[in-house]
C-alpha cells in the first residue's frame, strides 16, 4: 500500500496531481518480449490550415496494452520553434519491447527553418500500369526531415472524392517566423 502525505499548500496539490499523472501513465504502459509490427497509416484528408501559428500532426497508431488505437491527424500548435512531433515507436529497454508513445521533442532540428531550402531537381522515374479506377498517382518526388531525401512515385487511393492531392511545400510559420515543411497529402477545402 503507498501513502502520500499531501500538506494543503497549492504547491502540494500540485505536488499530488503530478503523482497521479505519473501513476495513470504507468497503467498505460506498454512493454512486450516479441515485436508486434505497428499497423499501415491509414489515408487523411487534412482540413484547411485554421492559422498559421498550427501545423499538421498525422494520424498515427498508439499502443495501448490490449490493441492498436488510430489517433487522427489534427492541426496544433508546436510548443517551441524549436520542437517537432514525434511519432510513437518501439524501443528496446531491459530486454522487453516498450512503446514510447507519440509527444512533442525540443531540439535544434531543421524541421523549422528561416528561410525556404530548395530541394534538388526531380528524378527521372517510370510510372507502372495503374491497378484500379480510384487510384491516384503520385509523382516521385523531395520530401523534408532535416534534410532532403527522395519518396519514389507511388499509387494511392484517393480518400475523398472532393479531395485533391496537394505536392509537398513550404509553409509560413506564425509569430515566430521562418517555416515548416507540409509533406504531400489529400486535402478537402
Amino acid at each position: 500500500m503507498q501513502h502520500i502525505l499531501v500538506r494543503l499548500t497549492s504547491t502540494g496539490l500540485v505536488l499530488l496531481g503530478a503523482l497521479a499523472a505519473t501513476a495513470a501513465l504507468a497503467d498505460d504502459e506498454v512493454s512486450i518480449d516479441n515485436y508486434l509490427n505497428i499497423p499501415e497509416a491509414k489515408t487523411e484528408v487534412i482540413t484547411t490550415r485554421p492559422s498559421l501559428d498550427e501545423i499538421w500532426i498525422p494520424g498515427s497508431w498508439e499502443r495501448t496494452p490490449n490493441e492498436w488505437v488510430w489517433t487522427k491527424g489534427r492541426w496544433e500548435a508546436p510548443i517551441g520553434k524549436d520542437a517537432h512531433w514525434e511519432k510513437g515507436n518501439w524501443s528496446w529497454v531491459k530486454g522487453k519491447w516498450h512503446w514510447d508513445k507519440a509527444h512533442w521533442v525540443v531540439d535544434a532540428t531543421d524541421l523549422f527553418v528561416d528561410e525556404i531550402i530548395d530541394p534538388p531537381a526531380l528524378l527521372d522515374e517510370v510510372r507502372p500500369e495503374k491497378p484500379s479506377e480510384n487510384d491516384h498517382w503520385v509523382a516521385g518526388h523531395w520530401d523534408w526531415d532535416m534534410n532532403w531525401f527522395w519518396v519514389p512515385g507511388y499509387y494511392t487511393h484517393q480518400a475523398d472524392p472532393d479531395a485533391t492531392w496537394v505536392n509537398g511545400k513550404w509553409e509560413p510559420l506564425g509569430k515566430d517566423g521562418g517555416y515548416w515543411w507540409m509533406g504531400g497529402h489529400w486535402q478537402v477545402g
